[in-house]
């Protein structure tokens, strides 16, 4: 009986906040990649653990759901890293030559794309991939990190003479490439 009771109370809440545990997963997915279903699979769990360990007197459930999903999902994620950082194979484990050869096909695939790109965005793609010792010592502003590398581009590419129609219309291409 009381298996019962707990179930239905557990279905009903999940129905609920269904719409919540989505939300987080899809954030935190934006945020720091990884497989969607993978990730909501895990949140379902977490919302489980949410729900036996909650506690009214402490917070309201759509927070205390938030705060153990999202912080679940970070351990998560942490525990998956740690596990495949860096995987080294000898030639004896298992290492197929379909797997070679989609990496020669995907690795061929990338230099097609670059040979359909305009100059200016070759010369973005190439800044990216392979950036001059004089791009590499330009120092972040206080308050910028890595992600700033675009406004960092912007700027490398204004003081060579490259105007913003050039730098946009490029990075647009860019977009377009990587997303379609």
């Amino acid at each position: 009986m009381e298996s019962t009771l707990r179930r239905t109370s557990l279905e009903e809440t999940y129905k609920d906040v269904e719409n919540l545990i989505y939300t987080i997963t899809w954030k935190f997915q934006n945020k720091y990649g990884g497989i969607f279903e993978e990730l909501r699979a895990e949140a379902n769990l977490l919302f489980v653990i949410a729900f036996d360990s909650y506690d009214p007197k402490k917070a309201r459930f759509s927070t205390w759901l938030f705060h153990n999903i999202w912080n679940g999902l970070l351990t998560y994620k942490q525990t998956i890293h740690k596990q495949t950082p860096y995987t080294h194979y000898s030639k004896e484990e298992s290492y197929s030559f379909q797997e070679t050869e989609d990496k020669q096909n995907s690795f061929i695939r990338t230099f097609e794309i670059l040979d359909e790109l305009r100059e200016d965005t070759k010369t973005i793609t190439q800044l990216i991939l392979d950036p001059p010792e004089s791009f590499t010592k330009i120092t972040p502003k206080k308050g910028e990190s890595g992600c700033h590398t675009r406004v960092a581009i912007r700027q490398y590419l204004s003081s060579l003479g490259w105007t913003a129609r050039q730098i946009r219309e490029s990075f647009a291409e860019i977009t377009e490439v990587i997303s379609g």
